[in-house]
């Protein structure tokens, strides 16, 4: 019912022009109304709407509570008029307003655009994971009762879901929101999270400690905000260039903070706030930890934070590829803490934070596939590095112009590659034969590789986006698009059958997947692939293994490609078993 509804109002929105904050304060009196905080029957919705923006005082008695009353008229956007009265009488045709929770934090996420969103790096959170969080990270006997003086921080509180699910889980701590402080960026977001605060305390009837401001910039104590909290919870923005105008304000106030990175400013900032053992719960990208841009965020978490927990929870918002983390950690100096995945938990070092080696902290390995990887790395020392020739995929700039599919007819144009490689085309070992015709205006492309290494007589071709290696030998020097990048071994180097080979086998991938838990396959993971050391014989029957696996059929490969994951499994000094538990 509620996506229904929400699909009705989505279209009201559509048919009518304005500002967004109009049809949120419009859709926060619907809301008021279902709720029973506001009285009036269902004949004088549109009446009682259009009193309260011309003459607000006049409707004070048809709110249960003054503080309601007060506060949705404090949020009424300027300029309000005859456009949001239209509103309301479509939103009353969709039918009654549905209980659902954070119903206009929704609303207004979908009538975002999804450019507008990623432009200031916010998504909203779904509920289970703010539960997941704080459940997981908090217990009763943690949270001094609220009487005591704890005080709670969201500074980026969007919809005001964190601090309502923090005072649900834990209602006889916080009976009311007096130590609850939200502040967001966003006005139209406060205006939500005050909507949804008040609904989660029925009985409050005083102010609530929300904010429209820059909590990066502006802690309003003026307002009464505390200097310092015992509890900072969100979901900071990620990568944001809606603060591009204030970047440089930003860097002065934060120097440790290189990368320019919105959460590692929110994270600065949280330290600042923070009383000495005070709780830090963040949810943060996978790259926080596994990124090297991002060191400087790594640095400020080991010299300022003692860290309890990082959880890894893997995907969790729509069209963003990154996996999301939650940051456990207390303020002050610590050592080990505890990596939490889906295999299980492993204990990691505050040296892993700090490394400047080539791999990232392992998110999403055991103890014991920590374990066999490092024995590999020590097993294997050849690298790619210096070892290889890299091309990226060409970039057209515009596909729809030089882009043809192949039975197409050619548009007249001499000048036409067909079948061009895409990474959709690669499979391990494989290539498919029949990709799209380009047509060949190298000037023109916004990016290609000098044209000689595409034309090698052996190139690796493998995909660019997954969390997977999967690579391939092209002999027949195709071009690539930029969803297939390629490497080409130098002559004295490993030969590209037997590379193919090694990169595609069990162990080699594995080793991958659990160091860097990546959405794409960057040159700089690559040329990190511990390689074996390898004898001519050890030479002579993996490339033999490589002639029989691309001769034989889909069908008569699976005991071909187990006998090459034996031989580099065995190569890399793993045994079956634990070659299963590296893989698992």
């Amino acid at each position: 019912k509620a996506s229904t509804w929400l699909r009705g109002a989505v279209e009201a929105v559509s048919r009518h022009s304005g500002d967004p904050r109009h049809f949120v304060h419009a859709i926060c009196y619907l809301i008021l109304v279902q709720s029973d905080e506001v009285s009036v029957s269902a004949a004088g919705l549109t009446g009682l709407y259009r009193q309260l923006i011309s003459s607000p005082q006049s409707g004070q008695k048809a709110f249960r509570r003054k503080a309601v009353f007060n506060w949705f008229c404090d949020v009424a956007p300027p300029g309000s008029g005859e456009c949001d009265i239209d509103f309301i009488e479509a939103l009353i045709a969709c039918g009654p307003v549905p209980p659902e929770e954070d119903l206009a934090g929704k609303f207004y996420q979908a009538v975002s655009a999804v450019s507008s969103k990623s432009h200031g790096g916010s998504w909203y959170t779904p509920a289970k994971v703010v539960d997941n969080l704080i459940s997981d990270a908090l217990t009763p006997s943690e949270i001094v009762p609220s009487g005591s003086g704890f005080q709670v921080l969201d500074p980026c509180c969007g919809s005001g879901l964190f601090l309502c699910r923090l005072a649900a889980l834990f209602p006889e701590i916080f009976p009311d929101p007096s130590v609850l402080y939200g502040i967001d960026l966003n006005p139209t977001a406060v205006m939500i999270a005050g909507l949804n605060l008040y609904l989660a305390f029925p009985q409050w009837d005083g102010p609530l400690n929300l904010f429209a401001g820059d909590s990066l910039l502006d802690i309003p104590a003026s307002a009464g905000f505390p200097d310092r909290f015992d509890l900072i919870l969100s979901n900071p923005p990620w990568g944001s260039r809606g603060l591009a105008d204030r970047r440089l304000h930003y860097g002065q106030l934060f120097p440790q903070i290189e990368s320019g990175e919105s959460f590692s400013w929110f994270t600065a900032r949280a330290s600042s706030l923070l009383d000495e053992g005070g709780r830090l719960l963040f949810l943060l990208p996978e790259s926080s930890m596994t990124v090297s841009v991002h060191r400087d965020f790594r640095r400020l978490l080991a010299s300022e934070f003692s860290i309890h927990k990082l959880t890894v929870l893997g995907k969790v918002f729509r069209k963003v590829l990154s996996g999301v983390i939650i940051l456990d950690a207390v303020k002050g100096q610590g050592g080990d803490f505890i990596i939490q995945n889906k295999r299980g938990c492993r204990t990691a070092s505050v040296g892993e934070l700090l490394s400047t080696e080539s791999f990232p902290v392992a998110l999403n390995c055991s103890d014991h596939q920590l374990q066999l990887m490092n024995r590999m790395e020590g097993a294997a020392p050849v690298r790619l590095k210096d070892n290889a020739d890299w091309a990226l995929g060409i970039v057209t700039g515009n596909n729809s112009r030089y882009l043809f599919k192949e039975g197409v007819e050619s548009p007249g144009d001499l000048s036409v590659e067909p079948n061009v490689i895409s990474g959709t085309m690669i499979q391990p070992f494989s290539i498919d034969s029949r990709g799209p015709s380009l047509r060949y205006r190298p000037d023109e492309f916004q990016q290609m590789a000098p044209v000689e290494l595409y034309r090698a007589p052996a190139k690796l071709v493998y995909r660019f986006i997954g969390n997977d290696l999967c690579f391939a030998l092209d002999t027949a020097g195709r071009l690539t698009l930029n969803s297939a990048n390629s490497l080409i071994p130098r002559p004295d180097f490993i030969s590209p059958e037997v590379l193919t080979l090694l990169l595609n086998s069990s162990p080699v991938r594995a080793w991958y997947r659990h160091r860097f838990s990546s959405q794409k396959v960057l040159r700089g993971y690559l040329e990190k692939i511990p390689l074996p050391v390898l004898s001519p014989e050890d030479e002579s029957e993996l490339k033999s293994l490589y002639n029989r696996i691309t001769a034989a059929s889909t069908a008569d490969r699976p005991p071909l490609l187990a006998r090459a994951d034996g031989v580099a499994a065995s190569l890399y000094r793993l045994s079956e078993h634990e070659l299963a538990v590296l893989v698992n």
